[in-house]
Order: structure tokens, then C-alpha cells, then sequence
């Protein structure tokens, strides 16, 4: 894999039709968009940051780590890929300004704003025209940030309803240690031996959407190896009644390239645990599209 260098071009994204994407490390991995790639031969855009976009609205923003060369098909060609560090930002329409240059440009390449499939890169004079937000707090896509852990816990320490005991419960849950960690690995003894640290417990419902009982259930939890569990858990990735992985269409199709293993079948589940998974399916399931999880809501400010 060949690095490649970077400087302060800015390139936009729409998740309406964006595809070839995978979540590692807590970062969002996206192709340079055909189209461009298609004119542009042999150009290796040095795209700085990501304006993220759905239909006429700005819903992210991000930050190119690194752009580099990925064999991703059967024919072993080469496309660029950007791995983008996502940021926490306030959503706002595109303005009448935004959208005419948006449109003008992408003319040139004869492509629609909504056939946008991966990264676009702009010319260098529209950088002003979609300023930085104020706000750059990094958002860990498939996994929990410091500080929300931090916030989650001190709530739960200052939730007056709840008992000692229940506290330290949830407590256990939202780290998944202790008795409730014990708990889910008794569901499942045949995982306890060989290889078992390659696995971890993961919520198959989000914390933040279910009850204090459910939080506590240790059939809502499945382990899963570390790798596959934050693109399940952003809802690229789910599982049939039988174990059988499910991915969404806009999933990069040679995971391998990630040490991701895309046939990975789960362990027999529970009945619960299939009634939490067939939740997971309908609700959670390539819904990263409506509700992209980098979004922040404002309203508890």
C-alpha cells in the first residue's frame, strides 16, 4: 500500500448513495468516487477534509487520516481510499450558493449530486464556501468514546432511583466486566476456549435506545470479535434466526483487505437473543443512512 500525500483540499460525500465503505478503528473507510477517478486518471487527490452530506443537507464533517491505494476487487485493480476521522456538527441546510457551485462542478464530471458513491473531491477555490465547523469533537464510529463513558457513568452514579446494587450492575454492563460479563460468556460455553480472546461482548440493541432491564439482559449481548462488531453495531452488518451474517449492499465487499471476515456465522442464539436480533434487523439494519450516528443532538444542551 502506497501512502499518499495530503494537503488542504476538501472533498464531499453523500450518504444517500455512498457504498464500498467499512468502519475500522472507529473510522469511517470511503472510496474516491468513480466518476472522478474516471477523468482524472492516475491523479492521487490530496483531499484534506470531508463535507458530509444527505440530499440538500450538511450532517458531518471530517478529517482525512490517510488516503492510500486498496486492491478491493477481483480483478486486483486499484482504487484510493480515504480513512476519514468523523466530527461532531451542528446540521444545516446547504445554502443557494453552496448548492449552484455543488451543481456546476459536478456537471463538469456529468454526475448528480445524489449519484454520488464515494468521495468527491472539489476544486480548490470552493474551500471557502464550506468553512470548518466551531465544533471538532471526534465521534468514534462503532465504539464508545472516553467521555461518554464518563458521562454515562457519572449519570448512572447520580440516579437517585436506583439502589447500590443496581448501579454497580449497570455499572458492570456499560463495561462489560464483572458479573454481567460472566454472565453473557455463561450463554455461550462453547466460546471458552481456543481463541476465546479474539471475542467480546457487544450490545446487539444501543444502549442509548433500551431500558435499565434490557441493559442488565445478558441476552441483548453477543460476542462477536472485535473487528466485525463496530460495523454490527453501526448497523452495516446483522445477523439471520440461523447466525448467518446479513451486510448491507453498502458494505466494502473484500473485508479481508481489514481482517474483517464478512461469512462470520454466529454461535446458536437464544431465543431472546433472536428476538433482540430480529429488532436489530428491521431498525438498526442499514439505518446509518437516516440517523448517521456523528449526528449530535442539541436538544439536551
Amino acid at each position: 500500500m502506497k501512502k499518499i500525500s495530503i494537503t488542504e483540499q476538501i472533498g464531499i460525500i453523500n450518504l444517500c448513495a455512498l457504498k464500498d465503505i467499512v468502519v475500522s478503528d472507529g473510522k469511517l473507510t470511503a472510496p474516491l468516487d468513480p466518476s472522478y477517478a474516471q477523468r482524472v486518471r492516475n491523479f492521487k487527490p490530496p483531499v484534506k477534509r470531508i463535507v458530509i452530506i444527505d440530499h440538500d443537507q450538511i450532517v458531518g464533517h471530517g478529517e482525512v487520516t490517510r488516503a492510500w491505494d486498496l486492491n478491493c476487487d477481483h480483478r486486483g485493480e486499484s482504487v484510493v481510499v480515504f480513512t476519514i476521522a468523523i466530527f461532531k456538527a451542528f446540521p444545516q441546510f446547504l445554502s443557494s450558493v453552496q448548492l449552484a457551485a455543488l451543481r456546476a462542478y459536478l456537471k463538469e464530471y456529468g454526475v448528480k449530486k445524489s449519484e454520488l458513491t464515494g468521495v468527491m473531491p472539489l476544486a480548490l477555490e470552493m474551500d471557502s464556501l464550506f468553512p470548518e465547523p466551531d465544533s471538532r469533537e471526534p465521534i468514534l464510529l462503532g465504539m464508545n468514546s472516553e467521555s461518554w463513558l464518563r458521562a454515562e457513568r457519572q449519570c448512572i452514579h447520580d440516579d437517585e432511583s436506583l439502589c447500590e446494587d443496581q448501579k454497580l450492575r449497570l455499572l458492570q454492563a456499560l463495561d462489560v466486566c464483572g458479573q454481567h460479563a460472566d454472565d453473557v460468556w455463561a450463554l455461550h460455553t462453547e466460546l471458552c476456549g481456543e481463541g476465546a480472546q479474539d471475542f467480546e461482548p457487544h450490545p446487539i440493541l444501543p444502549w442509548e435506545s433500551i431500558t435499565k432491564e434490557e441493559r442488565l439482559d445478558p441476552h441483548n449481548w453477543v460476542l462477536l470479535p472485535s473487528v466485525l462488531a463496530s460495523n454490527f453495531r453501526i448497523g452495516l452488518i446483522t445477523f439471520s434466526d440461523d447466525g448467518n451474517s446479513m451486510l448491507s449492499q453498502a458494505l466494502l465487499t473484500d473485508l479481508h483487505q481489514f481482517d474483517i471476515y464478512y461469512d462470520f456465522t454466529l454461535y446458536t442464539l437464544t431465543e431472546r437473543q433472536r428476538e433482540y436480533m430480529k429488532v436489530h434487523r428491521e431498525e438498526i439494519f442499514d439505518s446509518w443512512r437516516a440517523n448517521p450516528p456523528w449526528l449530535y443532538d442539541f436538544s439536551n444542551d
